[in-house]
């Protein structure tokens, strides 16, 4: 593991870590962001790499944080969770990181475990582990009183064509084009904007969020949604 020097963020004391991996053009930053952390307690982010994945570590004190979340932002100033540090461990696949060429990461330490958040960020680095540029899929869609079934193509990570199966009323077209990202942020989303019901089931050979229930309040009507995703097919 390589050396930390000590790094003061919000009259906190953190390790940071910096090193640059030329053979993959990235430069990685690690460090510890502990808000249950004690005064007198350290923790330190480690990173090692290899040709395919990055391994992180944690290493805290015994006051520290019982749930640590690895995060990842490419500017420093808007951050995505990516995995829990089971045993404070966590490895990460280059392809999954989506060809970032450079990159920071810092863990958060949690007071409590999140299962909902737990099966979300594992569902998620699984389907981008797979490295689907482009494929095809069915969705059935409901939303409020509206409705489509249909099938969704998707080049390059964008959707790119649309073919109704069915829909109600009959003139509507796709309630939204989403790629299969799309559904993961859609689910973000509505975590961070603390919708009352989240019911996601995931895909056990591909990640994908199977089927979903969204209610963002029960006392509102007419804003809940849910969905069905299946024929999912990779396209040469």
């Amino acid at each position: 593991m390589l050396p930390a020097i000590l790094y003061a963020l919000n009259h906190h004391f953190f390790k940071i870590t910096l090193f640059s991996l030329a053979t993959a053009a990235t430069v990685v930053s690690t460090f510890i962001s502990v808000p249950y952390v004690s005064a007198a307690s350290e923790a330190a982010l480690h990173v090692e790499s290899s040709a395919d994945r990055l391994t992180f570590h944690v290493d805290a004190d015994e006051g520290a944080a019982a749930f640590w979340v690895l995060q990842q932002s490419l500017d420093g100033k808007s951050w995505q969770d990516l995995l829990f540090l089971d045993e404070g461990t966590a490895e990460v696949s280059w392809g999954s990181l989506r060809g970032s060429r450079s990159a920071l990461f810092r863990a958060i330490g949690l007071e409590k475990d999140d299962t909902a958040l737990r099966e979300f960020l594992a569902a998620r680095q699984q389907w981008r582990s797979g490295g689907f540029d482009r494929y095809r899929y069915d969705v059935r869609w409901n939303w409020s009183f509206f409705s489509w079934y249909g099938t969704l193509t998707v080049v390059d990570r964008e959707v790119i064509a649309s073919e109704k199966i069915l829909s109600f009323p009959e003139e509507i077209g796709p309630l939204e084009l989403l790629t299969i990202d799309g559904w993961f942020e859609k689910i973000a989303a509505a975590r961070t904007n603390d919708a009352e019901t989240i019911d996601v089931t995931w895909d056990s050979d591909f990640g994908f969020p199977a089927s979903g229930f969204i209610d963002f309040s029960a006392l509102i009507a007419d804003e809940e949604q849910s969905w069905t995703i299946d024929s999912f097919s990779p396209l040469r």
